[in-house]
């Protein structure tokens, strides 16, 4: 008996093959992936972020001496002490001899409620000034180009799963 089993043979180094490639090519995808994910983020995304908090720290801060001025004004006895007075106005923040122990974010809030457009200016005059990297990816990008990264990388990892799958049925171990 003569059997031939050359093309099962080709067969199954296709598959191998097919398979190399498919890993080939996830390999490369998500060593493209994890430099997009870890690529410095672009200028103009950095210089909205430090609107963003300039803007929240301040309205933080503004609500909470209109907190203040309200429980001082709904409290009229508080008004003959000046210590209480001080520390609802300004949350004792802006009255303290010291900034020793200070809150970070309390004081920077105070100062972006007094001097928000200045802060937001200076840091932006900051940014501007800066060398940034030509390998910065902006914000809208990085998360499109992830997501196609992904949906690509998911496709390929399930045609590998269907072709191990199916030799695997037939007999074959490709794994």
């Amino acid at each position: 008996m003569n059997i031939d089993f050359s093309a099962v043979k080709r067969a199954f180094q296709g598959m191998e093959a097919r398979l190399a490639s498919i890993r080939t090519e996830v390999q490369q995808l998500q060593t493209r992936r994890e430099a997009i994910r870890h690529a410095p983020a672009h200028r103009e995304d950095v210089k909205t972020l430090v609107k963003t908090w300039v803007a929240e720290a301040s309205s933080r801060f503004t609500g909470e001496l209109q907190d203040g001025v309200e429980k001082l004004a709904r409290n009229p006895t508080s008004m003959s002490k000046p210590d209480e007075v001080k520390h609802l106005v300004t949350l004792g923040a802006l009255g303290r001899p010291s900034y020793t122990g200070q809150e970070p974010l309390e004081l920077g809030a105070i100062l972006c409620a007094v001097l928000g457009p200045t802060i937001q200016q200076a840091a932006i005059q900051a940014i501007d000034a800066m060398e940034w990297p030509e390998t910065a990816i902006p914000a809208a990008r990085r998360q499109s180009e992830l997501e196609a990264l992904d949906t690509r990388i998911e496709k390929l990892l399930a045609d590998e799963r269907e072709i191990i799958e199916k030799a695997r049925d037939a007999g074959l171990n490709l794994e």
